[in-house]
């Protein structure tokens, strides 16, 4: 080879490597372009959520549209909308919202103003840890309540947007930091482990292992574990006192009234002495303009609070018919909580419903499979299905984001509308900016955590969204 070409080759090599990251800036760029627009194609209405009849209009007119935020606050010009956010797994910091808030504050042309207000949710009891007949753990930790006013820079001293961010990550990691972390997370000091005591494998874990167990596994699906046990019982709990606190903070209509109560477990039993009261109260709750956030797991603890409070209030409706046994105070509560959440709109981001479903489904009304299907069932583990108290049909849309490449989330499937308990659901199709390769991978926390960052999301919960007539109509 001649010194021209050597000297050429190396020239096309050197060429080469100065391109090669080039490309790659270009392909980062490409994947984390972000989408703007909502298309057609990406919105999906669930089976049996359609058609909606337009209040006022003749039979057959379609509503083709979901209001958002924007509408509300136009509609409510003598009272705040007030929002109310649950987050997921992962997350463990409180101003979790911040983002999302300014996010919707910017388009909306609104500010803060002044700190969040902040109370600890007072559960009024305590409880110890077992696992079998052994006794674990330390006092528990209460979840957090943030309180964030929105105003119009024209009316300062005009609440117009009230966020009521609930932060239930703090009995979670509790649980998780002493039966599980202490031996396995390399971010959790073992001097701090507590309940049990034992020696930490000393192997080392390679980098993206240990990423991977502590994000994946640890901070992410022992989350759903922990829910659906009876540990769960007491994050749920906290989720209805937090519904509780705002439904409290609604009826007093005063200054101060959100911290005034912070020492004691959430009552709304003083404000329903009589029949009167009662219906008085309902009306102001239902009328209350009322949205909600919620994350990934809190997707879940939402409709399952909205189902405890579905049910109380179907119980209340059967007790009045059939002048039976009083409600007590939980159950009377709970019905009114109802009034807060029910005919609502819920932009539930990167959920995982579906998932956590599988641990729902049951096996019953067994029989033996011989000819006449009579006798008593072989497996004793199943039992004959008992005629249930079916809850009262929540009237609310629930508004489903949920991008492809998110490893945790999933798309609502139609079997929840099977169940007869939910209103109108949709599932958004959602491209969440992040570091991605085209047709090749795309950072999954991104997908996952980036709905804030998503000018569409935003502007579908502002806006609101305009439903295809076609999908109205398929």
């Amino acid at each position: 080879m001649s010194d021209y070409d050597k000297s050429t080759a190396s020239s096309k090599k050197k060429h080469l490597f100065e391109i090669i990251p080039l490309i790659f800036s270009m392909v980062a760029l490409i994947g984390c372009a972000a989408q703007t627009d909502l298309q057609e194609e990406d919105i999906r209405p669930l089976p049996f959520s359609i058609p909606w009849v337009l209040v006022g209009e003749g039979a057959g007119d379609h509503h083709r549209h979901i209001n958002g935020i924007r509408q509300a606050l136009i509609d409510s010009p003598d009272q705040p909308v007030r929002v109310l956010v649950l987050h997921g797994m992962i997350t463990d910091e409180a101003g979790y919202s911040v983002n999302m808030q300014k996010r919707i504050g910017e388009r909306l042309g609104i500010e803060l103003a002044n700190e969040p207000e902040t109370i600890d949710i007072k559960r009024g009891y305590d409880f110890t840890t077992y696992l079998g007949p052994a006794p674990f753990g330390k006092e528990p930790e209460y979840s957090e309540l943030k309180k964030y006013v929105w105003v119009d820079d024209q009316k300062p001293d005009t609440p117009r947007l009230i966020y009521y961010e609930v932060l239930w990550a703090s009995f979670r990691n509790q649980v998780k930091n002493e039966f599980l972390a202490c031996f396995e997370s390399r971010s959790v000091d073992q001097n701090d482990c507590t309940a049990v005591k034992g020696k930490r494998n000393t192997d080392s874990r390679t980098l993206v292992n240990g990423l991977l167990k502590d994000n994946i596994m640890i901070n992410g699906f022992a989350d759903p574990i922990i829910l659906l046990g009876p540990l769960g019982d007491i994050i749920k709990d906290d989720i209805m006192l937090a519904n509780c606190i705002v439904a409290r903070d609604i009826l007093d209509q005063k200054e101060e009234s959100f911290k005034r109560y912070e020492k004691e477990r959430c009552n709304l039993s003083s404000y329903v002495t009589d029949e009167e009261t009662y219906q008085n109260t309902a009306s102001i709750l239902l009328e209350t303009p009322f949205v909600a956030i919620t994350e990934s797991l809190g997707s879940f603890l939402y409709l399952d609070t909205e189902q405890r409070f579905s049910q109380a209030a179907a119980m209340e409706d059967k007790l009045r018919k059939e002048n039976g046994r009083k409600l007590s105070n939980e159950e009377l509560q709970d019905s009114q909580l109802f009034n807060l959440l029910d005919q609502r709109t819920v932009y539930m981001m990167a959920n995982q419903i579906p998932l956590l479903l599988l641990a729902r489904y049951t096996a019953e009304d067994c029989y033996p499979d011989n000819n006449e299907g009579k006798g008593e069932c072989p497996n004793r583990l199943l039992r004959n299905r008992a005629e249930p108290l079916h809850p009262i049909t929540a009237r609310s849309t629930y508004v489903a984001f949920n991008d492809a490449n998110d490893l945790l989330g999933f798309d609502i499937t139609p079997n929840l509308q099977y169940t007869g308990s939910f209103g109108k659901v949709i599932n958004i199709s959602v491209r969440n900016p992040g570091f991605s390769i085209p047709f090749l991978f795309k950072s999954p926390s991104a997908a996952h955590k980036n709905h804030a960052d998503n000018p569409a999301v935003i502007k579908a919960v502002v806006e609101g969204i305009e439903i295809p007539k076609k999908q109205l109509t398929d």
